[in-house]
């Protein structure tokens, strides 16, 4: 499998690239007033109006710093049968690697809180924790995101 990895602070992580529409710099973003935190606003991309979710504040409560690295993912996610784009921010969007799936790694993690969190990949010596998109908003956001559109 093809995966994008990025930093959330110091840890490594990375998303499943057959959801990636594209990779874009970090381009001004209107606010959105009275919408989850992580929520940070929308973009317009290609034509369309896209949401965008910032990773840092959704896992450690404290925005993405704005490094020449900081990129928006922009991915296609599905909530009640309805397909969309919502820009990810994330720092370090640096590189692509490749994982064999029999190379995967549980996580050991049984919290519900961390529901989207998939297995380990092991690359250059470091673990890097494959995100599970499908689990990655919980159900409020999802509900404002889909209120965006």
């Amino acid at each position: 499998m093809l995966l994008l990895s990025f930093n959330i602070g110091p840890e490594f992580y990375a998303i499943e690239t057959q959801i990636i529409l594209e990779v874009i710099p970090l381009i001004p973003i209107d606010h959105v007033p009275h919408v989850e935190p992580s929520i940070c606003g929308i973009i317009h991309y290609r034509g369309r109006t896209v949401p965008v979710v910032d990773l840092s504040i959704y896992f450690k409560q404290k925005p993405s710093k704005q490094r020449l690295s900081s990129r928006i993912i922009v991915c296609r996610f599905t909530f009640e049968q309805q397909s969309f784009h919502v820009g990810l921010i994330a720092e370090h969007v640096t590189e692509t690697l490749q994982c064999n799936e029999n190379e995967l790694e549980d996580n050991g993690i049984t919290d519900s809180a961390s529901h989207f969190l998939g297995k380990i990949c092991r690359h250059q010596k470091r673990s890097i924790q494959i995100i599970n998109t499908e689990n990655l908003l919980p159900e409020p956001v999802q509900q404002q995101l889909l209120a965006t559109q």
